[in-house]
């Protein structure tokens, strides 16, 4: 079996700060702190992955974004309001 390393410090795919991908929102709450400004609004971005109005996926159990997909990079981390459905 081969080993692999995670890639390091020089490699395209990692910034300066080490950070695998800068644009990766980890968590429902750094995603409401992105979209709403504040993460108590957690579950909110739990009811828009799940009708399917965030673009969404999982590593293991949490849940990401990524900012360049689907709207979500609105330029120098301005949050855009999203449409809260009731």
């Amino acid at each position: 079996m081969m080993e692999t390393t995670p890639p390091s410090a020089g490699h395209p795919a990692v910034d300066a700060a080490g950070s695998l991908a800068p644009d990766l929102l980890r968590g429902a709450e750094e995603i409401a702190e992105f979209l709403y400004g504040a993460r108590s609004r957690r579950r909110s971005v739990y009811h828009l992955a799940e009708t399917s109005q965030l673009p969404v996926f999982r590593l293991g159990s949490q849940l990401c974004a990524l900012l360049g997909h689907a709207g979500l990079d609105h330029g120098a981390g301005e949050a855009r309001p999203v449409r809260e459905v009731r």
